[in-house]
Protein backbone atom coordinates (compact mmCIF):
# COMPACT_ATOMS: atom_id res chain seq x y z
CA UNK A 1 0.00 0.00 0.00
CA UNK A 2 3.24 2.46 0.64
CA UNK A 3 4.27 2.09 -2.80
CA UNK A 4 0.97 2.52 -4.03
CA UNK A 5 0.35 5.45 -2.35
CA UNK A 6 4.03 7.16 -3.37
CA UNK A 7 3.05 6.42 -6.56
CA UNK A 8 -0.17 7.78 -7.14
CA UNK A 9 0.95 10.88 -4.88
CA UNK A 10 3.83 11.53 -6.38
CA UNK A 11 2.06 11.64 -10.14
CA UNK A 12 -0.87 13.80 -8.40
CA UNK A 13 1.60 16.50 -7.28
CA UNK A 14 2.34 17.14 -10.63
CA UNK A 15 -1.49 16.62 -12.33
CA UNK A 16 -3.17 19.50 -9.63
CA UNK A 17 -0.63 21.94 -10.27
CA UNK A 18 -0.47 22.02 -14.75
CA UNK A 19 -4.19 20.88 -14.86
CA UNK A 20 -3.23 18.39 -17.65
CA UNK A 21 -6.10 15.54 -17.30
CA UNK A 22 -4.84 13.90 -20.50
CA UNK A 23 -1.76 13.83 -19.55
CA UNK A 24 -3.36 12.44 -16.18
CA UNK A 25 -4.90 9.69 -17.40
CA UNK A 26 -2.38 8.37 -19.19
CA UNK A 27 0.59 8.93 -16.72
CA UNK A 28 -1.94 7.37 -14.12
CA UNK A 29 -2.22 4.27 -16.36
CA UNK A 30 1.87 4.17 -16.51
CA UNK A 31 1.59 4.20 -12.71
CA UNK A 32 -0.48 1.34 -12.29
CA UNK A 33 1.16 -0.66 -14.65
CA UNK A 34 4.83 -0.31 -12.02
CA UNK A 35 2.08 -0.69 -8.95
CA UNK A 36 1.26 -4.09 -10.16
CA UNK A 37 4.40 -5.40 -11.74
CA UNK A 38 2.74 -5.74 -15.14
CA UNK A 39 5.27 -6.84 -18.03
CA UNK A 40 4.11 -5.20 -20.15
CA UNK A 41 0.64 -3.51 -21.71
CA UNK A 42 -1.55 -1.82 -24.05
CA UNK A 43 -3.19 1.84 -23.84
CA UNK A 44 -5.84 2.88 -25.30
CA UNK A 45 -7.84 6.07 -26.29
CA UNK A 46 -11.25 5.51 -25.56
CA UNK A 47 -12.11 6.35 -29.40
CA UNK A 48 -9.22 4.61 -31.04
CA UNK A 49 -10.46 1.75 -33.89
CA UNK A 50 -8.45 -1.41 -35.41
CA UNK A 51 -8.71 -3.50 -38.31
CA UNK A 52 -10.63 -6.67 -37.65
CA UNK A 53 -7.66 -8.67 -39.04
CA UNK A 54 -5.64 -7.18 -36.07
CA UNK A 55 -3.62 -10.37 -34.63
CA UNK A 56 -2.34 -11.26 -38.03
CA UNK A 57 -0.83 -7.70 -38.36
CA UNK A 58 0.32 -8.02 -34.70
CA UNK A 59 2.27 -10.82 -35.66
CA UNK A 60 3.41 -9.21 -38.54
CA UNK A 61 4.59 -6.30 -36.72
CA UNK A 62 5.99 -8.44 -34.15
CA UNK A 63 8.32 -9.95 -36.99
CA UNK A 64 9.40 -6.48 -38.06
CA UNK A 65 9.75 -5.05 -34.53
CA UNK A 66 12.41 -7.66 -33.21
CA UNK A 67 15.05 -5.60 -35.95
CA UNK A 68 14.99 -3.06 -33.24
CA UNK A 69 14.51 -4.65 -30.28
CA UNK A 70 16.35 -8.22 -30.51
CA UNK A 71 19.78 -9.02 -30.15
CA UNK A 72 21.07 -10.61 -33.29
CA UNK A 73 23.10 -13.23 -31.61
CA UNK A 74 25.16 -13.99 -34.30
CA UNK A 75 29.07 -14.71 -34.05
CA UNK A 76 28.18 -13.62 -30.00
CA UNK A 77 26.59 -10.28 -31.12
CA UNK A 78 24.33 -8.51 -28.61
CA UNK A 79 23.47 -5.46 -30.89
CA UNK A 80 19.91 -5.35 -32.51
CA UNK A 81 19.90 -5.16 -36.36
CA UNK A 82 19.14 -1.66 -36.27
CA UNK A 83 21.77 -0.56 -34.01
CA UNK A 84 24.10 -2.95 -36.30
CA UNK A 85 23.37 -1.63 -39.40
CA UNK A 86 23.63 1.95 -40.30
CA UNK A 87 24.49 4.19 -43.16
CA UNK A 88 27.98 5.06 -44.21
CA UNK A 89 28.23 8.85 -42.84
CA UNK A 90 28.29 10.04 -46.69
CA UNK A 91 25.15 7.74 -47.54
CA UNK A 92 21.73 9.16 -47.25
CA UNK A 93 19.69 6.84 -48.56
CA UNK A 94 17.45 4.72 -46.58
CA UNK A 95 18.45 1.20 -44.81
CA UNK A 96 15.99 -0.92 -45.87
CA UNK A 97 15.31 -4.23 -45.25
CA UNK A 98 12.12 -6.45 -46.67
CA UNK A 99 10.22 -8.13 -43.60
CA UNK A 100 11.79 -11.87 -45.38
CA UNK A 101 14.65 -10.61 -45.83
CA UNK A 102 15.36 -10.20 -41.74
CA UNK A 103 18.67 -12.07 -40.59
CA UNK A 104 17.44 -14.52 -37.30
CA UNK A 105 17.76 -13.00 -34.48
CA UNK A 106 18.34 -14.13 -30.80
CA UNK A 107 14.21 -15.92 -29.82
CA UNK A 108 12.91 -13.33 -27.50
CA UNK A 109 12.20 -14.74 -24.29
CA UNK A 110 9.75 -11.79 -22.62
CA UNK A 111 7.70 -10.72 -25.39
CA UNK A 112 7.03 -12.07 -29.13
CA UNK A 113 7.97 -8.42 -30.21
CA UNK A 114 11.37 -8.40 -28.18
CA UNK A 115 12.74 -8.46 -25.14
CA UNK A 116 14.21 -4.82 -25.15
CA UNK A 117 12.15 -1.93 -26.03
CA UNK A 118 10.02 0.76 -24.24
CA UNK A 119 7.28 1.83 -26.40
CA UNK A 120 5.79 0.11 -29.60
CA UNK A 121 3.66 3.28 -30.72
CA UNK A 122 0.96 1.24 -32.49
CA UNK A 123 -1.78 3.90 -33.15
CA UNK A 124 -0.87 7.43 -34.18
CA UNK A 125 -2.22 10.67 -36.29
CA UNK A 126 1.43 11.08 -37.88
CA UNK A 127 4.98 10.05 -37.69
CA UNK A 128 8.01 10.70 -39.41
CA UNK A 129 11.52 8.31 -41.04
CA UNK A 130 14.31 9.03 -38.91
CA UNK A 131 16.58 10.82 -41.57
CA UNK A 132 20.74 11.09 -41.65
CA UNK A 133 19.78 14.67 -43.35
CA UNK A 134 17.47 15.38 -40.23
CA UNK A 135 20.63 14.76 -37.62
CA UNK A 136 23.15 16.54 -39.90
CA UNK A 137 20.67 19.46 -39.66
CA UNK A 138 20.37 19.03 -35.65
CA UNK A 139 24.24 18.97 -35.46
CA UNK A 140 24.30 22.13 -37.42
CA UNK A 141 22.19 23.78 -34.38
CA UNK A 142 24.52 21.72 -32.02
CA UNK A 143 21.89 19.91 -30.91
CA UNK A 144 21.94 18.66 -27.16
CA UNK A 145 20.82 15.12 -28.62
CA UNK A 146 23.87 12.46 -28.31
CA UNK A 147 24.24 10.57 -31.45
CA UNK A 148 23.95 7.58 -29.97
CA UNK A 149 20.64 8.75 -28.41
CA UNK A 150 18.94 9.17 -32.09
CA UNK A 151 16.58 6.70 -33.22
CA UNK A 152 18.29 4.20 -35.71
CA UNK A 153 17.43 4.52 -39.63
CA UNK A 154 16.69 1.49 -40.78
CA UNK A 155 13.37 0.73 -42.28
CA UNK A 156 11.93 -2.89 -42.20
CA UNK A 157 9.30 -3.39 -45.47
CA UNK A 158 6.33 -5.19 -45.46
CA UNK A 159 4.78 -5.66 -49.42
CA UNK A 160 1.22 -6.35 -50.15
CA UNK A 161 -0.19 -5.89 -47.09
CA UNK A 162 -3.66 -6.33 -48.33
CA UNK A 163 -5.29 -4.50 -44.86
CA UNK A 164 -3.03 -1.04 -45.92
CA UNK A 165 -5.14 1.01 -48.20
CA UNK A 166 -4.58 2.52 -51.37
CA UNK A 167 -2.15 5.71 -51.53
CA UNK A 168 -5.24 8.07 -52.05
CA UNK A 169 -6.65 7.29 -48.64
CA UNK A 170 -3.36 7.52 -47.08
CA UNK A 171 -3.97 10.48 -44.95
CA UNK A 172 -4.87 11.66 -40.86
CA UNK A 173 -8.32 12.71 -42.05
CA UNK A 174 -10.42 13.11 -45.42
CA UNK A 175 -8.67 16.88 -46.09
CA UNK A 176 -5.27 16.12 -45.13
CA UNK A 177 -2.48 16.17 -47.44
CA UNK A 178 -1.11 11.98 -48.78
CA UNK A 179 1.26 10.79 -46.34
CA UNK A 180 4.72 10.97 -47.71
CA UNK A 181 4.87 7.00 -47.59
CA UNK A 182 2.29 7.00 -50.41
CA UNK A 183 4.09 8.64 -53.13
CA UNK A 184 7.49 7.18 -51.81
CA UNK A 185 6.67 3.48 -51.85
CA UNK A 186 4.29 0.93 -53.94
CA UNK A 187 0.58 0.67 -53.16
CA UNK A 188 -0.38 -1.56 -50.01
CA UNK A 189 3.07 -1.16 -48.02
CA UNK A 190 3.27 -1.04 -44.47
CA UNK A 191 6.86 0.28 -42.73
CA UNK A 192 7.97 -0.42 -39.13
CA UNK A 193 10.85 1.63 -38.33
CA UNK A 194 12.26 3.72 -35.03
CA UNK A 195 9.65 6.25 -33.58
CA UNK A 196 10.88 10.09 -34.43
CA UNK A 197 8.89 12.90 -34.19
CA UNK A 198 5.26 10.52 -33.48
CA UNK A 199 2.21 12.78 -32.76
CA UNK A 200 -1.35 11.66 -31.01
CA UNK A 201 -1.31 8.70 -28.54
CA UNK A 202 -4.22 6.51 -30.00
CA UNK A 203 -2.45 3.30 -28.85
CA UNK A 204 0.80 2.46 -27.67
CA UNK A 205 2.18 -0.58 -25.38
CA UNK A 206 5.10 -0.42 -22.95
CA UNK A 207 6.94 -2.56 -21.00
CA UNK A 208 7.43 -2.88 -16.94
CA UNK A 209 10.96 -1.04 -17.90
CA UNK A 210 9.46 1.71 -20.00
CA UNK A 211 6.96 2.70 -17.69
CA UNK A 212 9.48 3.11 -15.11
CA UNK A 213 11.45 5.33 -17.07
CA UNK A 214 8.34 7.29 -17.89
CA UNK A 215 6.81 7.75 -14.96
CA UNK A 216 10.15 8.70 -13.42
CA UNK A 217 10.93 11.77 -15.89
CA UNK A 218 7.17 12.88 -16.09
CA UNK A 219 5.76 11.94 -12.62
CA UNK A 220 9.05 13.30 -10.93
CA UNK A 221 11.10 15.52 -13.64
CA UNK A 222 9.35 17.16 -16.38
CA UNK A 223 6.15 18.06 -17.31
CA UNK A 224 5.66 20.75 -20.10
CA UNK A 225 3.50 19.92 -22.75
CA UNK A 226 0.52 17.37 -23.79
CA UNK A 227 1.59 13.68 -23.28
CA UNK A 228 2.17 12.73 -26.83
CA UNK A 229 4.80 15.89 -27.51
CA UNK A 230 6.70 14.48 -24.24
CA UNK A 231 6.23 10.74 -25.24
CA UNK A 232 7.51 12.14 -28.64
CA UNK A 233 10.57 13.92 -27.00
CA UNK A 234 11.33 11.39 -25.12
CA UNK A 235 11.59 9.02 -27.47
CA UNK A 236 13.58 10.63 -29.88
CA UNK A 237 15.91 10.67 -27.01
CA UNK A 238 15.84 14.69 -25.99
CA UNK A 239 15.14 14.46 -22.33
CA UNK A 240 18.60 11.77 -22.28
CA UNK A 241 20.44 14.61 -20.64
CA UNK A 242 18.29 14.66 -17.74
CA UNK A 243 18.94 11.08 -16.38
CA UNK A 244 21.07 10.43 -13.58
CA UNK A 245 24.80 10.53 -14.07
CA UNK A 246 24.81 12.98 -17.26
CA UNK A 247 24.00 17.47 -16.86
CA UNK A 248 22.12 19.19 -18.39
CA UNK A 249 23.25 18.23 -22.05
CA UNK A 250 25.42 15.57 -20.38
CA UNK A 251 28.92 15.09 -20.74
CA UNK A 252 30.14 12.77 -23.99
CA UNK A 253 31.15 10.06 -21.67
CA UNK A 254 28.21 9.72 -19.14
CA UNK A 255 26.12 10.08 -21.97
CA UNK A 256 27.12 7.58 -24.25
CA UNK A 257 26.49 5.14 -20.47
CA UNK A 258 22.78 6.08 -20.50
CA UNK A 259 20.62 3.51 -22.62
CA UNK A 260 18.39 5.14 -25.15
CA UNK A 261 14.84 5.01 -25.42
CA UNK A 262 13.75 1.55 -27.33
CA UNK A 263 10.48 3.27 -29.33
CA UNK A 264 8.90 1.58 -32.58
CA UNK A 265 6.21 2.52 -34.56
CA UNK A 266 4.70 1.51 -37.87
CA UNK A 267 2.94 3.01 -40.79
CA UNK A 268 0.34 3.31 -41.95
CA UNK A 269 -0.94 2.99 -38.11
CA UNK A 270 -2.43 -0.37 -36.71
CA UNK A 271 -4.79 1.99 -34.51
CA UNK A 272 -6.43 4.99 -35.49
CA UNK A 273 -8.74 7.98 -34.22
CA UNK A 274 -12.55 7.33 -35.34
CA UNK A 275 -14.63 10.03 -36.43
CA UNK A 276 -18.21 9.32 -34.70
CA UNK A 277 -21.43 10.85 -36.57
CA UNK A 278 -21.05 13.91 -35.53
CA UNK A 279 -17.26 14.23 -35.39
CA UNK A 280 -17.35 14.37 -31.37
CA UNK A 281 -14.64 13.85 -29.32
CA UNK A 282 -13.75 14.43 -25.73
CA UNK A 283 -10.32 15.14 -26.59
CA UNK A 284 -10.05 17.05 -29.91
CA UNK A 285 -11.95 20.08 -30.84
CA UNK A 286 -15.31 19.68 -32.68
CA UNK A 287 -14.60 18.19 -35.85
CA UNK A 288 -11.20 17.44 -35.83
CA UNK A 289 -10.77 18.40 -39.20
CA UNK A 290 -13.62 15.80 -40.40
CA UNK A 291 -16.69 17.91 -40.87
CA UNK A 292 -19.20 15.23 -42.71
CA UNK A 293 -21.00 15.11 -39.49
CA UNK A 294 -23.55 12.48 -40.69
CA UNK A 295 -20.77 10.41 -41.69
CA UNK A 296 -18.28 7.73 -39.55
CA UNK A 297 -14.66 6.93 -40.38
CA UNK A 298 -12.08 5.77 -39.06
CA UNK A 299 -8.95 6.82 -41.24
CA UNK A 300 -6.53 4.04 -42.70
CA UNK A 301 -8.61 0.97 -41.09
CA UNK A 302 -10.00 -0.54 -43.60
CA UNK A 303 -12.48 -3.33 -42.32
CA UNK A 304 -12.66 -1.26 -39.08
CA UNK A 305 -14.52 -2.91 -35.81
CA UNK A 306 -16.42 0.32 -34.88
CA UNK A 307 -18.09 0.18 -38.39
CA UNK A 308 -18.36 -3.53 -38.28
CA UNK A 309 -19.51 -3.77 -34.92
CA UNK A 310 -23.02 -5.05 -35.86
CA UNK A 311 -21.99 -7.10 -38.21
CA UNK A 312 -19.89 -8.87 -36.09
CA UNK A 313 -22.29 -8.93 -32.98
CA UNK A 314 -24.46 -10.69 -35.79
CA UNK A 315 -22.15 -13.33 -36.46
CA UNK A 316 -20.95 -11.84 -40.08
CA UNK A 317 -18.36 -13.48 -41.79
CA UNK A 318 -15.39 -12.37 -43.84
CA UNK A 319 -17.42 -11.44 -47.21
CA UNK A 320 -20.05 -9.44 -45.50
CA UNK A 321 -18.34 -6.81 -43.37
CA UNK A 322 -17.66 -3.13 -44.65
CA UNK A 323 -14.49 -2.17 -46.44
CA UNK A 324 -14.15 1.34 -46.28
CA UNK A 325 -11.72 1.66 -49.02
CA UNK A 326 -11.90 -1.25 -51.54
CA UNK A 327 -9.48 -1.23 -54.14
CA UNK A 328 -11.77 -2.02 -57.12
CA UNK A 329 -13.31 1.88 -56.48
CA UNK A 330 -9.99 3.38 -56.98
CA UNK A 331 -7.61 1.23 -59.31
CA UNK A 332 -10.20 1.23 -61.73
Amino acid sequence: MAGTYGCSAAVGFFFVKYALLHVMGLTHGTCRIVERNISTALILEDDADWDVRIKSQLQVFAQAARAFTQPMGKDGMRNTMARTFTPAPDEHSPLEFPLAGLPQDLHPKLSPYGDDWDVLWLGHCGTEFPQRSAFDQEKKEKSTIHPSHRPPLMRVIVPNDPTVPSPDHMKAHPFALKDAMADEYPAHTRIVHASKATTCTQAYAVTQQGARKLLWQFGLQTLTSGWDFMLRDWCDGIYAGDDEGAGAGGADTNMRLVKPPVCVTVQPPLFSHHFGKGAASDITAPGGGFINKDKEMTPYIRWSVRLNMGRLVKGAGVGDLLDQYPDERHEQ
